[in-house]
């Protein structure tokens, strides 16, 4: 049996305290203490304190004690040991201020009346030996009980433990491939920087995967932190892939020879924006949510849809499922209710694809019904729907979202041409191949800054628009069979093209 740690609260509360401690926060450091009660009890370097109350330096022990939560008690032996010390020192001035005006000193003269009149009798006594101010232990012997009193209080903690963890949980994510080795890491978002790259269309095939003719994949994509290429199976099964080396990661589960899977095949996929969960709809109109890292099923939906389910994506929260169907609906499902909580009907066909918008406010869908539609998210009401001028029965294949923009989709449709229009169906930009015949588009993409737009056409051919010149600046053969989808990279120029048993990978070269 597995063994599951837990970690107390006011551990983290400590971690933070030594943090703020090292790092000269102490205001911060106080409130801290004082609003958590939680100590920290751990002083910058323990031998040296120690060496103070052996050596009677109480000047320094004082204010190296003042930010510790010390028993009242031990607080008293400290302050006595200190009032007897001056008076051997004849300074019974300093003597008698500690013992009428510090606090410890002030307690004691309440809890323990006789203890505080034996000490202010030393105080008055002019020639005392140091055998009645101290009694039977002398003052070696009774600053070395300090120190053993200290040390069943005081925390003796390593230093930067809070960064040290930080930094073990960060090399523990590199070896399970989670950070690519030489990038940095934005440790507050939770993620790696993303590899700032100019944008190029692929030019050239790097690398080719081949799968058995009866799991050829049906949908694939990279990651949102670009480190996987999920595969999505015609016999339902979930594969995840380290594209670099064209392998299966190497995850526990997987090593095992255990998968994610469906029932039925493969129809669509969406991953949390930290790449840590992936929801997954089947052809039987389930639709199932994992957690990449064990591949533990958290949440099934059996009858998400009536039918096939034809997209998926979590809501930015990650709380939400939207998903669309080929029974002709949009729905909303709650992760933690296991429920639908939406459902969005009026497309007369299928829908292709539904897109959260407007940080969740308003769906875009489309169909093959050749119609868009945006919706109210609250009330499911339909606010909108347009037909790409020209084609108002036209299928629609899928829609995508312009990056940097706040209200333009990609459409393609069954026809020769992508657009890109607004909200309003306004069309902003075409992209034609100029072909009469073989030159309907199957699907479309965009790059990750939106400075590319990729279509494949019935010919097999990857065509690459620039958003920049508005022209198709080049054409690449992908393949001689029938291409099933294409998806890039979220980083980097790479292009992932698939078809029956094959998925390539297409790179740009300068």
């Amino acid at each position: 049996m597995a063994t599951v740690l837990e970690i107390e609260s006011a551990d983290v509360i400590r971690l933070i305290g030594q943090f703020l401690q090292e790092n000269k926060l102490e205001n911060t450091f106080i409130a801290l203490q004082n609003e958590s009660q939680v100590s920290l009890n751990t002083v910058e370097n323990l031998d040296i304190l120690i060496e103070n109350i052996k050596s009677g330096r109480w000047q320094q022990v004082l204010q190296t004690i003042s930010t510790l939560k010390l028993p009242v008690t031990f607080l008293f032996d400290i302050y006595e040991q200190i009032v007897m010390e001056m008076v051997e020192l004849d300074e019974r001035d300093v003597a008698q201020n500690i013992l009428k005006k510090t606090g410890a000193m002030m307690r004691l003269k309440s809890d323990e009346p006789a203890r505080w009149i034996k000490l202010d009798s030393i105080c008055g006594k002019q020639n005392i030996s140091s055998r009645d101010i101290y009694g039977k232990k002398n003052r070696e012997k009774r600053r070395d009980a300090l120190v053993d009193g200290l040390l069943s209080h005081v925390n003796d903690a390593p230093h930067s433990r809070l960064l040290n963890l930080l930094g073990d949980a960060l090399k523990y994510q590199q070896l399970q491939g989670r950070i690519p080795p030489g990038s940095s890491y934005d440790l507050f978002r939770g993620c790696a920087n993303a590899v700032v790259e100019v944008e190029m269309a692929p030019t050239m095939l790097d690398k080719t995967l081949k799968f058995p003719t009866d799991s050829y994949p049906e949908v694939v994509k990279f990651s949102p932190d670009g480190l996987s290429l999920v595969v999505g199976s015609m016999d339902g099964y979930i594969e995840i892939y380290d594209y670099i080396t064209g392998k299966l990661k190497p995850l526990q589960y997987q090593d095992k020879g255990m998968f994610m899977n469906h029932k039925t095949k493969i129809t669509c996929m969406g991953f949390t924006r930290e790449s840590e969960c992936l929801v997954t709809g089947a052809n039987d109109g389930e639709i199932n949510v994992w957690r990449i890292s064990n591949g533990h099923l958290l949440r099934k939906f059996t009858r998400a849809h009536n039918s096939g389910v034809t997209s998926v994506s979590f809501s930015r929260d990650g709380f939400k499922i939207l998903s669309s169907g080929f029974d002709m609906s949009v729905r909303i499902h709650g992760l933690k209710s296991g429920k639908t909580l939406k459902i969005f009907t009026g497309h007369t066909s299928y829908v292709s694809t539904a897109q959260w918008i407007k940080r969740g406010s308003q769906i875009v869908s489309c169909s093959s019904d050749g119609t868009v539609k945006i919706w109210d998210t609250k009330t499911t009401t339909c606010l909108r729907t347009f037909n790409i001028e020209n084609h108002v029965n036209t299928a629609i294949h899928s829609l995508s979202l312009i990056p940097e923009t706040r209200d333009q989709i990609l459409l393609c449709n069954r026809s020769n041409t992508l657009y890109i229009t607004n909200l309003n169906g306004e069309i902003i930009q075409t992209y034609s191949n100029g072909l009469l015949e073989h030159g309907d588009f199957i699907c479309a993409c965009t790059s990750p800054k939106g400075d590319w737009i990729y279509g494949i056409a019935e010919d097999n051919t990857l065509y690459c628009f620039s958003t920049k010149s508005k022209q198709l600046e080049s054409m690449l053969p992908i393949s001689d069979r029938e291409a099933i989808g294409l998806h890039h990279h979220p980083h980097i120029n790479l292009v992932c093209t698939f078809q029956d048993d094959t998925i390539n990978l297409w790179k740009a070269v300068s």
